[in-house]
């Protein structure tokens, strides 16, 4: 199993933070590579939630809720993907700073598809590759949950 760690301060209370991410159907709004999101049945929030993530290179992906500790954090697996994991979930965990700021961490955990070539891969890329595709998910978390706007393929923040 390989894991990539990655937090990011943001200038605001945790509550609001919560709020963006607890909606299981609005990544969209925050990732740059996410195009948009549809929820699978009709619960977008808390344990069991499930949702497809379009991505702009016309890849897609299922994750499911299954782990969930209200206002703290939550697991998500991964499935239903074209990605070199035999297996991946993440888990999203905010900590409040202070009465006026938080810490998100994110975890990512997978284990490679090809063996011993998924494992060197994983270890000399693909480690590397996913920390830059979280750094980006919280800078745009952030800049969604300061200003409002939606982030865009770029990484821009776009008014909506």
């Amino acid at each position: 199993m390989y894991q990539v760690n990655i937090s990011r301060r943001i200038n605001t209370h945790k509550d609001k933070v919560w709020n963006i991410v607890d909606d299981f159907s609005s990544i969209h709004k925050y990732h740059p590579g996410v195009k948009k999101t549809v929820i699978v049945g009709n619960q977008n929030i808390g344990l069991g939630s499930q949702r497809i993530c379009h991505f702009y290179d016309g890849s897609t992906l299922k994750e499911t809720i299954t782990e969930y500790i209200e206002g703290e954090s939550y697991t998500f697996e991964l499935s239903e993907y074209n990605f070199p994991f035999k297996r991946a979930f993440a888990k999203i965990t905010l900590t409040p700073i202070g009465s006026d700021h938080c810490e998100v961490i994110f975890t990512f955990n997978f284990i490679p598809k090809f063996g011993l070539i998924g494992r060197l891969l994983a270890t000399i890329i693909l480690k590397r590759k996913l920390k830059g595709v979280f750094r980006d998910l919280l800078l745009g978390l952030e800049g969604h949950t300061i200003t409002g706007k939606h982030v865009s393929k770029d990484g821009t923040l776009i008014s909506t």
